[in-house]
């Protein structure tokens, strides 16, 4: 009959295995190029304005948008708009549309 192992040797089996150490650190944020948001041209933002009011929930967008200290591109879909407060929710992301430089709606893929 075996020997009951402890719970700390046990629990050091489930532990997440790092093969490449400090990968971690450096994809999180080590080679984060910081930059400042942009104003967009009275062009830029009618074309802008023009998209927003096309778009509905369920559409498949794709969004680039200042977030704290340079810009992200997702595309996803549409979960929630607010006209009232300004913000489209594209997947869990709620992004302000002032904060938005480029948006497209997709055709579905």
């Amino acid at each position: 009959m075996r020997e009951k192992m402890s719970k700390e040797e046990r629990a050091k089996q489930f532990m997440p295995f790092a093969a490449l150490r400090g990968y971690d650190s450096m994809v999180k944020g080590g080679d984060k190029v910081v930059c400042e948001k942009r104003e967009l041209s009275d062009e830029e933002q009618s074309a802008l304005s023009v998209t927003v009011q096309k778009i509905k929930k369920g559409d498949i967008v794709r969004v680039k948008f200042y977030n704290e200290d340079g810009y992200l591109e997702i595309k996803g879909a549409v979960t929630g708009i607010d006209l009232v407060f300004k913000n489209v929710t594209v997947i869990k992301e709620k992004i302000n549309f002032a904060d938005i430089s480029e948006l497209e709606i997709c055709e579905n893929e």
